[in-house]
């Protein structure tokens, strides 16, 4: 989280050993955060 703050970007890359493997977003990132405190909290 702290790059996406950094860069004000919603999308990053994904490098490995200078290969491009795709991209993570931050929307991606905070549904899943969400999703996971909402079972956490059916539990």
């Amino acid at each position: 989280m702290e790059k996406f703050e950094r860069s004000g970007a919603w999308n990053l890359p994904v490098v490995e050993n200078n290969t491009y493997l795709g991209f993570v977003s931050k929307a991606k990132i905070f549904n899943a955060y969400r999703k996971k405190l909402q079972k956490q909290k059916e539990e």
